[in-house]
C-alpha cells in the first residue's frame, strides 16, 4: 500500500499482523546520497481500533565496521514472519518472506528497533553483506573518495596498485566537448547526461586517448551504468562514478587555474574481503550493525588457482534457517527451493585471499567458483567455530569424485539415492561439475547391476532387499585437458553394506588430495603429492570400508607413505 503522505488508514479482520515500510532516507555521505531504511513492528495484535507508529527519527544504521578498510559492494536484507512456528522454517509457507536486494544508488543501511520480541511465532531480520578491499580510492587537495566511488560495470579494470595522473574536465563527455582538450593519458572527469549514452560518453574518451573516464551523477544517490560490450564482456576503458557533491568539489577544483593530479589506489582483485551474516531472531536489536569484531569472524585462506589460465569467479551464500538451500545451491532445480537471489559472482585474481566470514550463532556458508568455460566448484554447506582458521585451494589439478555431506547416498525404505558429480577439484573438499568431461557410474548388489548413470548426476533405485547386503558402487570419469592437463582418467570404487532404514547416509569415505601448484596451476614433476581419507558427515550409518581411487596423470617417485597418482 502506498501512502504518500506518511499516514494510512485501512480496515483490517482482528487477528496479529506485522507491519512493513520502506522508504529512502539521506545516505552517511551528505544531503544528496541516499540511504535505505526498513521500518517494520513485528507483532501487532488487532483485537480493536488502534495506531501503528513507525518513527523514521529512530532509526539506527547498519554499520560495518571492519578492522582493515572496505567498501560494502553487495548487501541484502530478509523480513522473516512465521505467526504459527516458534522456530524459523522453510517449511511454513504462510510465512512473511520479505527479500530487498539494495542497489548501488545506496551507500547505507537503516533499520527501525522493534519495542520488545515477538511472543507468538518467529521473527527474523536479516543483514547479508560483502565489504571488499577498497576497489578504488582517489585522492587530491587533501581529500580522499573511497566508498562514494562506483566502479561502473561493465568497465575495463583499474590498474592495480598506486598511480598518479592529471585530471581535466570534458563537459558532458560528447565527442564535441573534447575540441581543443588534450586529455591523453588523463583522468577524464565528465557530468552525468541523460541524452548522452554510457557507451557513446565510453567511446569519446577513449578516442580521446583517457586513461579513466570519471562521470559525476545528475541525480541523488550513486550512479551505476554498464560501460561493458553488448556481448557482455568488459569495455576498453575504466570507468568510475562519483556523486553529485563530491564531483562537483572536484569539477570546481580543476577548472580553476593551475593542474590537478588525482592520486589512485585499485584493488580490481581485493586481497581480503569480509562476507557478514546477522540474524536478529525476535526482532530488531537497538544497535542493528554487523558484528565485524574479530572474536565474531573466521577466518578463510583462499588460493586460486586455474590450469588452464582462464578467469575465475567466485561467490558466497549463507544458509539461514528458514530457507531449505543457499541462494546458489548447485541442485536447486525446483520452485521454492530457494527464494533469496544469489549475490554475483565476482572476478578473482591468481593467488591468494584473506576472507573473514561471520562464524557461531547458527551461521552456515557454502562457496562457490568457477572456470570461465570449464569446471564449477563448490564447497558443502558449514559452519565455522569464531576464531577458527580455514584453507580452502580451488582448482588443485587432480579432479575426481568428491561427494558433500548433501551428496551422499540415502537409504529411505528399499530405496537408494544420491548424486555423482565426479569432478571435484583436488586440494579441498570440493564437489564439481562441468559439461566438458563425461563420467559413467553404475551401482551393483553382489555381481548384479542395479543401476547405470552417467549424463546427469542424480541417481536413486528402489525395490533393494530389506536386509542389510553388500553394494558397490562404481565411477569412471574422462578428463579433458582444455579444463586441466591432469586427472585425464579417473576410475573409483566404494563398498558398503546397507539395509532398510528410514532415512539413513551412507558415510562413503572420501579422498582429499595435496600437491603443490603455481599460480597457473601446474605443478612440478617432483612436486610432493598426499591422500587424506575424509568421513563426511553422515547420519549414523555403519563406516563403510575405504574406495579404491585410480588417477591416470603425470606420476613420479615420492618418499614412504605419500601415494601420487
Amino acid at each position: 500500500m502506498w501512502a504518500p503522505d506518511g499516514r494510512l488508514t485501512s480496515r483490517w479482520a482482528p487477528g496479529s499482523y506485522t507491519v512493513v515500510s520502506t522508504l529512502d532516507v539521506e545516505g552517511r555521505n551528505g544531503p544528496h546520497s541516499l540511504g535505505y531504511a526498513v521500518l517494520t513492528a513485528p507483532e501487532v495484535d488487532l483485537r480493536s481500533d488502534r495506531e501503528v507508529e513507525l518513527d523514521a527519527s529512530r532509526i539506527r544504521q547498519v554499520k560495518v565496521d571492519t578492522p582493515k578498510p572496505t567498501v560494502v559492494t553487495t548487501s541484502r536484507i530478509d523480513l522473516y514472519r512465521s505467526f504459527t512456528s516458534s522456530q524459523p522454517t522453510p517449511m511454513d509457507s504462510q510465512a512473511l518472506h520479505e527479500i530487498i536486494m539494495l542497489s548501488p544508488e545506496y551507500d547505507s543501511l537503516w533499520a527501525l528497533p522493534s519495542k520488545g520480541k515477538v511472543k507468538k511465532g518467529s521473527f527474523v531480520f536479516t543483514t547479508r553483506i560483502r565489504a571488499k578491499q577498497t576497489p578504488l580510492k582517489i585522492t587530491y587537495g587533501g581529500r580522499s573518495l573511497d566508498d562514494t566511488v562506483l566502479v561502473q560495470p561493465g568497465s575495463a579494470p583499474f590498474q592495480d596498485g598506486t598511480s598518479r595522473v592529471e585530471a581535466v574536465f570534458a563537459g558532458t563527455g560528447r565527442a564535441a566537448d573534447y575540441a581543443g582538450l588534450s586529455a591523453r593519458g588523463k583522468a577524464v572527469v565528465v557530468r552525468a547526461d541523460a541524452w548522452v549514452a554510457p557507451a557513446d560518453r565510453a567511446a569519446a574518451a577513449r578516442t580521446a586517448g583517457a586513461a579513466m573516464l570519471l562521470v559525476v551523477n545528475d541525480g541523488d544517490g550513486g550512479l551505476s551504468d554498464w560501460y561493458g560490450n553488448q556481448d557482455g564482456t568488459a569495455g576498453r576503458i575504466p570507468v568510475a562514478s562519483l556523486t553529485v557533491d563530491e564531483g562537483a568539489d572536484l569539477i570546481r577544483r580543476i577548472t580553476a587555474p593551475g593542474r590537478t593530479t588525482l592520486a589512485i589506489e585499485a584493488h580490481p582483485s581485493p586481497r581480503y574481503l569480509y562476507d557478514l551474516a546477522d540474524y536478529h531472531h525476535g526482532g530488531i536489536p537497538d544497535d542493528p550493525s554487523a558484528a565485524t569484531d574479530p572474536g565474531s569472524l573466521a577466518r578463510i585462506d583462499n588460493v586460486f588457482t586455474s590450469p588452464t589460465g582462464k578467469q575465475i569467479k567466485e561467490s558466497r551464500e549463507d544458509s539461514p534457517s528458514y530457507e531449505h538451500w543457499p541462494a546458489a545451491y548447485p541442485y536447486a532445480n525446483q520452485p521454492g527451493m530457494t527464494r533469496v537471489p544469489p549475490f554475483p559472482r565476482e572476478p578473482v585474481a591468481p593467488g591468494p585471499r584473506t576472507d573473514w566470514v561471520s562464524a557461531g550463532d547458527g551461521v552456515k556458508w557454502q562457496q562457490y567458483a568457477g572456470v570461465a568455460d570449464g569446471l564449477s566448484a563448490f564447497t558443502d554447506i558449514v559452519g565455522y567455530r569464531p576464531g577458527s582458521v580455514q584453507s580452502e585451494h580451488w582448482f588443485g589439478p587432480l579432479i575426481r569424485p568428491r561427494l558433500l555431506s548433501f551428496q551422499l547416498p540415502h537409504r529411505v525404505g528399499d530405496v537408494l539415492a544420491g548424486t555423482i558429480t565426479a569432478f571435484g577439484d583436488g586440494g579441498s573438499a570440493h564437489s564439481g561439475d562441468t559439461g566438458l568431461m563425461s563420467r559413467d557410474f553404475a551401482l551393483y548388489q553382489g555381481d548384479r547391476k542395479l543401476l547405470q548413470g552417467g549424463p546427469f548426476p542424480d541417481f536413486g533405485v528402489g525395490d533393494l532387499a530389506p536386509g542389510k547386503v553388500p553394494y558397490r558402487l562404481v565411477v569412471d570419469a574422462q578428463g579433458n585437458t582444455d579444463v586441466t592437463p591432469y586427472s585425464t582418467t579417473t576410475h573409483t570404487e566404494w563398498t558398503f553394506q546397507s539395509g532398510t532404514a528410514d532415512n539413513q547416509a551412507i558415510p562413503l569415505v572420501q579422498l582429499d588430495s595435496g600437491t603443490e601448484v603455481d599460480l597457473a596451476g601446474r605443478a612440478k614433476r617432483t612436486s610432493v603429492f598426499s591422500v587424506k581419507p575424509v568421513v563426511p558427515a553422515g547420519g549414523g550409518a555403519p563406516r563403510p570400508r575405504s574406495p579404491r581411487s585410480g588417477s591416470r596423470c603425470p606420476t613420479t617417485t615420492g618418499p614412504p607413505g605419500v601415494r601420487r597418482t
